[in-house]
């Protein structure tokens, strides 16, 4: 939240009717993915449909989310969606990426460096889920300090689009 000690937030979603200045930047894309333990155990899902058949870990925002639906698409056909089950929630992003890394289940998660050591294997690589705009916020009538244009001008250097 901007207030008085906060300059500038994050924000990892589309914004609706904002009036804070948000400009855009890269996109946020979160991938499929689980451990090479857990794909040993329960098999690997081919299909967006066969995720129902599986442990979904989840990312809990205000309240654990017991069944989601993760919307897909793919240059093969039209938009579909699958159903998840959440096997564990928790709202701390390493603790969820600690979670798949043993074998918990299968998550949503940004975890390139994981992909590329092999520690996770990336499914369903043919089906995306939508990605998401990032921005920092702040507020247009608040008095901004002198470092605040500074480190907006560095955020959107480093991570523009």
């Amino acid at each position: 939240m901007v207030d008085e000690a906060n300059d500038s937030v994050t924000g990892i979603a589309p914004l609706t009717d904002s009036c804070l200045i948000a400009p855009a930047l890269m996109s946020y894309r979160l991938v499929v993915c689980t451990s090479p333990a857990y794909l040993a155990t329960h098999g690997t899902p081919r299909h967006p449909s066969e995720l129902a058949e599986h442990e979904y870990l989840g990312f809990a925002y205000w309240a654990p989310p017991t069944a989601l639906d993760w919307q897909f698409t793919n240059a093969h056909g039209p938009e579909h969606a699958a159903r998840v089950k959440s096997r564990f929630s928790i709202d701390n992003g390493a603790g969820l990426r600690m979670a798949a890394l043993e074998g918990l289940g299968i998550s949503l998660q940004p975890m390139l460096k994981y992909l590329a050591s092999g520690r996770l294997v990336l499914l369903l690589a043919d089906d995306e889920l939508p990605s998401r705009p990032i921005h920092p916020l702040y507020s247009p009538d608040r008095r901004p300090t002198p470092k605040l244009p500074s480190f907006i001008d560095a955020v959107i250097a480093a991570f523009g689009k």
